[in-house]
C-alpha cells in the first residue's frame, strides 16, 4: 500500500493502519479521508455529503483527492498502470498530480470516504497556502489553469483507452469521469463569460450536458415501455377479438343446445314424411328427459335468436306436447300457420 503525504502534514498513524485494515477487507484500490484536522481537532468536512465507507463514485475523483486529507493506494494496482501518468509530469495543468492515482484506482478498482483524516493539518494554514499560490501563478481556480487541467485530464483518458484493453466497466467508468469534469468545465466557462461580459449576463444561458444525458436516457426508457404497452395493447387487441369469437360461437352453440331449438328442429325434420309425424310425439319425448338431465344456462342466449323460426316453432311444439290431451297438436297446426305469416311479414 503507498500512502500520500506532505512534507508540512505529518501522518496520523493510527489512523493509516485503520485504513490499510479496511482496504484489505474491502479489497479498495483507494481510501479518502473525509475530514482535515486543525490542531488535533476535527476541523472542516470536505467531503459534504459522506459518510463513513461510503463509495467514492468515478466522477468524485477530483473531489476525493484534490483537498488531499491523506490517500491510501494499492500499490500493485498503481504499479500496473501508473506508466500511463508518465507523459503528464510536466503538463501546465498538473497542479494536482496525485489526482492521477485516484483516478486509476477509480476506473480499475474502487474507493471509498475514510470516517477520519490520514494526516494532521491545520485548515487555516492551508486555505492561506492556496490565497498566496492564487497570488503567484495567477490563480490556482483561474479559468486558464482551469482549462489546462481540464485538457490534462482528457489527455490522460485518451492515453488510457489507446493503451489498455479496456473491459466495459472500465470504459463506463472513464465515460462518468469525462461526464462529470466536462459538467464542471462548462459551468467554469458559464460564469467566466457573465463575470467577462456583465452587461450581457442576461443573454447568456447554461447548458447542463449531463442532465441532457439523464434525460435522453430517461427518454429512451419511456420510449421502450411505450413501445411495449402499444404491443401489450395489439396483443390485447387480438385476444379481445378472440374471445368475442369464441363467445359468439359458444352462445351459438348453447342457442342451438336449447330444448325449444331442438324440438323446433326436431318438428321440422319429421314434418317432410307421414312416418316424421306419427313419431314426432316420441321425438319430443325423448327430448324432454334429456333435456330434464342436462344442466342448462337459457337466459344467456341471446333474445334476437329466440325470436327465429325455428325456436318459435319449438317453443309452441313444446306447449302442444304438454296439452296434447287437450288436442294441443291439432292447435298446433293453426299456431304454425300463424308464425309462418309473422315470420314472412317480418323478413318484409
Amino acid at each position: 500500500y503507498i500512502h500520500l503525504i506532505s512534507d508540512e502534514n505529518p501522518s496520523i498513524v493510527v489512523n493509516v493502519l485503520e485504513g490499510v485494515k479496511l482496504m484489505k477487507e474491502k479489497k479498495l484500490g483507494v481510501l479518502s479521508g473525509i475530514y482535515v484536522y486543525n490542531h488535533g481537532k476535527l476541523g472542516t468536512i470536505l467531503a459534504q455529503g459522506k459518510s463513513f465507507e461510503s463509495q467514492i463514485k468515478p466522477q468524485e475523483f477530483f473531489d476525493s483527492s484534490a483537498y488531499f486529507t491523506g490517500l491510501l493506494f494499492d500499490g500493485e494496482l498503481l504499479r500496473k498502470y501508473l506508466y500511463t501518468y508518465q507523459p503528464l509530469l510536466e503538463h501546465p495543468g498538473n497542479i494536482y498530480w496525485y489526482i492521477f492515482p485516484t483516478i486509476i484506482a477509480l476506473i480499475f478498482s474502487n474507493g471509498a470516504y475514510f470516517d477520519c483524516n490520514l494526516i494532521r493539518g491545520n485548515v487555516i494554514e492551508g486555505e492561506r497556502f492556496l490565497e498566496k499560490e492564487n497570488r503567484n501563478i495567477g490563480g490556482t481556480w483561474g479559468l486558464i489553469t482551469k482549462w489546462q487541467q481540464y485538457h490534462m485530464f482528457m489527455s490522460f483518458f485518451d492515453n488510457l483507452k489507446k493503451t489498455e484493453q479496456l473491459k466495459q466497466q472500465e470504459l463506463d467508468n472513464i465515460h462518468q469521469m469525462i461526464q462529470g469534469r466536462s459538467a464542471v468545465m462548462m459551468k467554469i466557462l458559464f460564469h467566466a463569460a457573465q463575470s467577462e461580459f456583465p452587461q450581457c449576463k442576461e443573454y447568456f444561458s447554461y447548458f447542463d450536458y449531463s442532465e441532457k444525458m439523464a434525460l435522453d436516457r430517461e427518454c429512451k426508457i419511456l420510449k421502450s415501455m411505450l413501445e411495449k404497452i402499444k404491443n401489450d395493447v395489439n396483443v390485447l387487441d387480438s385476444d379481445k377479438k378472440a374471445l368475442n369469437n369464441i363467445l359468439k360461437n359458444y352462445k351459438v352453440q348453447e342457442y342451438r343446445n336449447d330444448l325449444p331449438f331442438q324440438v323446433g328442429l326436431a318438428m321440422i325434420r319429421n314434418s317432410k314424411s307421414i312416418f316424421g309425424y306419427i313419431k314426432i310425439f316420441f321425438v319430443i319425448s325423448d327430448l324432454i328427459e334429456k333435456y330434464k338431465n342436462e344442466d342448462k344456462q337459457n337466459d344467456i342466449i341471446p333474445s334476437k335468436n329466440k325470436e327465429s323460426f325455428t325456436y318459435k316453432l319449438g317453443e309452441l311444439t313444446l306447449k302442444a306436447h304438454n296439452t296434447w290431451y287437450k288436442g294441443g297438436y291439432i292447435n298446433l297446426y293453426f299456431q304454425v300457420k300463424k308464425l309462418k305469416k309473422e315470420i314472412q311479414k317480418k323478413g318484409n
